[in-house]
């Protein structure tokens, strides 16, 4: 499909998405239980928290935003985002990375929205390098696919399989330099670390408990940098950046670790709700978000 875009443009693309996404949507029997599964939550907080949230919504539309996000991404590193049509600042976001500037920063992300055009747009568009962390091999195939279509988007895309001493050094080399590194935080490995344990934090995420990964967290807390929070949303019509402070540096004491590392996820599963009821539709997590993942089971 995305030879059509680079032939025929945005709206071609999108006609010709509706039946491909409706094929997956059919036949991806556990991807749409997720989906349905996220928006009957999102649904139920809201109407106790009394928030107006977007509409429509549907697990169709889910699917949807999630094939247009792929589009999003190869745009914005082709340069068809432009900034104030496409893409712009939330409230008080533009404030908090100026602040940033030529400081190394920690960006904790997540798959709510689309931080790859965040990346895209900071280089673009100021010169910022945002460097990516890449886990997983669906996130290596993409980084392929964008390649192939706008080479300098795997330039600063870092493949790893887990953080060892080494990828840390090459961590704290780039944040010397000014540049900014982000790690997901939402996303528990598959695979079990060693002596059979997952390495999570359970924190309560929309009024149900869920496993967070501890890894982006102690990472932060041994980088010892300033770490900010950032999404791009689908809000209005454009990608919304919204950014703010989460930790400046993110401390985890040897006496009461496990408690500060259980605060700081806390803080982040309460700020990452937040900002998925102002756009639900943005949750890219198509699996039971509240359960410990079965290995070789995730593949979304």
């Amino acid at each position: 499909m995305l030879w059509l875009y680079q032939r025929a443009g945005r709206l071609p693309f999108i006609l010709l998405l509706w039946p491909v996404v409706a094929v997956y949507w059919l036949s991806g029997r556990a991807a749409r239980a997720a989906s349905q599964q996220w928006l009957t939550r999102v649904q139920a907080v809201a109407h106790q928290q009394q928030i107006a949230l977007p509409r429509p919504l549907s697990s169709y539309r889910h699917f949807l935003r999630f094939g247009d996000s792929m589009l999003d991404k190869v745009a914005s590193w082709r340069g068809d985002l432009q900034w104030g049509r496409d893409i712009d600042f939330a409230s008080g976001a533009e404030a908090v990375i100026s602040a940033a500037e030529g400081k190394g920063q920690l960006v904790l992300a997540s798959h709510l929205g689309d931080i790859e055009a965040c990346r895209a747009m900071a280089k673009q568009v100021s010169g910022l390098v945002i460097n990516a962390l890449a886990f997983t091999d669906n996130a290596q195939r993409f980084r392929a696919v964008l390649e192939s279509i706008a080479p300098q988007a795997g330039v600063n895309l870092l493949p790893v399989s887990d953080i060892g001493p080494d990828t840390a050094i090459l961590l704290q080399q780039k944040l010397d330099a000014g540049e900014w590194v982000a790690i997901v935080g939402d996303r528990t490995a598959v695979q079990r670390q060693r002596g059979g344990e997952r390495r999570v934090v359970w924190s309560e995420f929309m009024d149900q408990p869920a496993p967070f990964p501890q890894g982006p967290f102690v990472l932060a807390a041994a980088l010892r940098c300033p770490v900010l929070l950032m999404f791009a949303l689908r809000q209005q019509g454009k990608l919304r950046v919204h950014c703010e402070a989460f930790a400046d540096p993110l401390p985890l004491p040897r006496n009461g670790r496990q408690q500060a590392l259980q605060a700081a996820v806390d803080r982040y599963a309460a700020r990452l709700q937040h900002h998925a009821l102002l756009a639900p539709l943005d949750w890219f997590n198509f699996y039971d978000f509240w359960a410990l993942p079965e290995e070789e089971q995730r593949d979304a």
